[in-house]
């Protein structure tokens, strides 16, 4: 009698293993929210079209981002890896920005990409002060970079690594920054006061 039984609670509990999704979807508009949120503190306006979840990754389309007074970048789509959803907020284990190459009178900038790792973003719930205000990361890599006119090279770095340890309330906030082959001339700009930096 009990094999029976036996039976038919282990094919159910195949069955429910097979038919639930091997990750724990977040609220996606909730994300959208959090994000435009966190950076107006900061005077940047994040601007984000739609979203969708596409398993632990969240894809965003349409982003824009206007820093303050300048002009607005338009990004377009940007994935969202490994998305886990507490609470009070929303872990991001990586932003990777793609490589690319643009040029626009006469200028040429080839960006070797960047990558932000541990990103935090606080729900309105959150009452920590530092997660409610900051932007914490575990970790940024930017670079290589390189600005030229024609053969010219204006500005190149090699790269920018950013750690941080996690944080911890009431506790230090480690973190270290550096700055690789970072060079500029500036003397070949057509303008007298950008040439004078």
């Amino acid at each position: 009698m009990t094999r029976p039984i036996l039976k038919s609670a282990t094919a159910l509990a195949v069955l429910c293993m097979l038919s639930a999704p091997a990750w724990a979807e977040v609220d996606v508009p909730a994300l959208m929210d959090a994000l435009e949120r966190q950076f107006k503190p900061s005077g940047t306006t994040l601007a984000i079209g739609s979203a969708r979840a596409d398993g632990d990754d969240v894809v965003l389309f349409d982003v824009s981002i206007t820093p303050g007074e300048a002009n607005t970048a338009e990004i377009g789509e940007i994935r969202l890896q490994d998305v886990t959803e507490s609470e009070t907020g929303f872990r991001i284990g990586t932003i990777e920005a793609p490589v690319l190459s643009m040029t626009k009178d006469g200028t040429t900038v080839d960006f070797g990409g960047a990558a932000i790792t541990g990103m935090e973003v606080p729900k309105e719930n959150e009452t920590d002060p530092v997660r409610k205000l900051s932007v914490l990361v575990e970790g940024i890599t930017v670079g290589p970079v390189r600005v030229s006119m024609g053969d010219t090279t204006l500005f190149k770095m090699d790269g920018i690594v950013y750690t941080a340890s996690a944080y911890e309330p009431g506790q230090p906030l480690l973190t270290e920054m550096a700055i690789n082959g970072l060079e500029a001339d500036m003397t070949e700009l057509p303008d007298e006061k950008a040439r004078a930096v």
